[in-house]
């Protein structure tokens, strides 16, 4: 859409998300507010899409038992990717279908709070906080397919895996002995447009021929026969950093 009165240009997507950095917005109310405001971005982006929507967010794998409990000194807790999509019918709203998928995956039952809403991995006051929430996610329409629930975003091709991971950052590049950690990895995307073919090594490849390859070369049936889908495959053979199992 071009504003002509300011002069500017507003592009719509499809893809949206939000980040938590003030544990605030879990702490006060259990994340409701912020689930306020998620739902809101849904309904923006349905103006060029609400056949299907979804979201993917990371949690700890474990959390600690307590609130009292401190976030250990050494390194960040394990993550795993949560994912909630729908299909919307005829006559539903898209955005209270997401929120609703997203209640029904991430929050407590008995109370509606965000799971892990006062453990210390979130709360700064209380013990370390290293995580920040976050909620990425979009909304489709499908141009050409069906819109079908294997079809929604977020795609992911593998599933999560765990592999020895060696970490090299400026506070590690002292110790360049440290020994590996044994992580969780999964990749999750979201898009717009379509991906047609792959170039590589000067040649370029159809959607179709490299769909196929992926198969082959992360040993993973197709999950769904959208492009989209073959990106995620793409990004799971693609991002290995730290990791020789992924890299070789």
């Amino acid at each position: 859409l071009h504003d002509h009165k300011a002069s500017r240009l507003v592009l719509f997507c499809g893809n949206f998300g939000v980040l938590l950095l003030n544990p605030s917005w879990l702490s006060i109310d259990g994340g409701r507010t912020a689930l306020d405001v998620l739902e809101k971005m849904v309904n923006v982006t349905m103006m060029r899409g609400a056949q299907s929507g979804g979201v993917v967010t990371f949690e700890p794998t474990k959390f600690t038992r307590s609130k009292g409990e401190t976030v250990a000194d050494s390194a960040p807790p394990s993550l795993r990717g949560v994912r909630s999509r729908v299909v919307n019918a005829k006559r539903t709203d898209l955005s209270k279908k997401v929120r609703g998928k997203v209640v029904q995956d991430n929050c407590e039952r008995l109370t509606g709070n965000l799971r892990g809403f006062d453990k210390p991995e979130y709360t700064v006051n209380t013990g370390g906080g290293r995580l920040v929430r976050g909620f990425f996610g979009h909304t489709r329409f499908a141009t050409s397919s069906k819109a079908t629930f294997d079809g929604t975003h977020p795609h992911q091709w593998s599933r999560r895996r765990e592999y020895n991971i060696f970490p090299f950052s400026s506070s590690s590049a002292n110790n360049t002995c440290s020994g590996p950690r044994r992580m969780g990895v999964e990749n999750y995307i979201t898009h717009n447009g379509d991906f047609e073919f792959y170039k590589c090594n000067g040649k370029y490849y159809d959607v179709e021929v490299v769909q196929k390859w992926l198969e082959n070369v992360l040993q993973v049936p197709m999950p769904a026969a959208v492009d989209s889908a073959a990106i995620a495959g793409v990004i799971d053979l693609l991002r290995t950093q730290g990791s020789f199992a992924l890299s070789l």
